[in-house]
């Protein structure tokens, strides 16, 4: 009960203070916001880079390098969309990065090294695109109209359904755990409860703003069903990484949460959802 209550608390204060940036700094396309999201993608590759230090022979995390990795991606796009430098500039930054890790390998001095060359390309090419590459749609929610109220929208969608997820699972999912080995004290009770929020935030949004989501119910229900369904994905595969690192929180920065990954790892899966199914069904 400790756990649930700590969790709910932090939710109120978090989710507030997320909520705060989007509306009080909405020009230029949500720069402050947009800001905070690229250090939480170059934090949550640091984070994510333990993970390989644990399972990766050979491989080191630098402190320096690892958020550089994990910054690119969301920040290039922010900068795309504040046109300061070309499309272009996001596939120019990738084959540089990527060139980079590569040639890196060439010089490495001590033979016992070179077994570590594979792990060690695997785990900083990863570091690119996770979180990094979802964190960057997040940044492209800004760019569609009123982006404010989907930013909101986006973040409540998200944050309901996981908070929801852990408080059904917990009161009322004990008897229907283990529905995934991957995550076994996670509940059908608890994946249903959160699965439900969200297309209930998608359609009291259409509701009280009705001009973000013209058109008919179905599509509502299309929208909110299917990030209720990739927002459970991504904290699943979260959950499967740190699995594989046989660890059980990301890091300890959040309490009754852990690291920032594991209060991110939902939204990474459903912000590109969010962006193409909104511009597919509503725009």
């Amino acid at each position: 009960m400790k756990n649930i209550v700590l969790r709910v608390l932090v939710f109120f204060i978090g989710i507030p203070f997320i909520l705060a940036l989007i509306l009080a700094f909405p020009e230029p396309q949500h720069l402050v916001f947009n800001v905070v999201v690229i250090l939480v993608s170059a934090l949550g590759a640091l984070e994510l880079s333990f993970f390989f230090e644990k399972k990766a022979a050979g491989y080191r995390a630098s402190v320096f390098v690892v958020p550089i990795l994990g910054a690119s991606l969301p920040l290039v796009t922010l900068l795309h969309i504040l046109d300061v430098v070309p499309l272009d500039a996001i596939i120019l930054v990738l084959t540089a990065l990527t060139s980079l890790i590569l040639t890196f390998q060439v010089f490495r001095s001590e033979e016992a090294d070179f077994s570590h060359i594979l792990s060690s390309i695997s785990a900083n090419v990863t570091l690119i695109f996770y979180p990094g590459l979802f964190l960057a749609y997040v940044v492209r929610i800004s760019t569609l109209p009123q982006a404010s109220f989907l930013l909101l929208i986006f973040v409540c969608s998200v944050f309901f359904n996981d908070t929801m997820a852990y408080i059904t699972g917990m009161l009322f999912g004990k008897k229907s755990r283990r529905v995934l080995s991957i995550s076994p004290n996670k509940s059908l009770v608890g994946f249903i409860g959160g699965f439900l929020m969200s297309p209930v935030v998608i359609v009291v949004s259409g509701l009280l703003i009705p001009d973000l989501f013209p058109g008919p119910l179905w599509r509502r229900l299309l929208f909110g069903g299917v990030l209720g369904i990739v927002t459970i994905i991504g904290d699943l595969v979260e959950s499967a990484m740190k699995r594989s690192a046989t660890v059980k929180d990301s890091g300890q920065v959040i309490p009754g949460r852990g690291g920032l990954l594991d209060s991110v790892d939902s939204p990474l899966f459903t912000a590109p959802a969010f962006f193409y199914l909104y511009t597919w069904l509503f725009m």
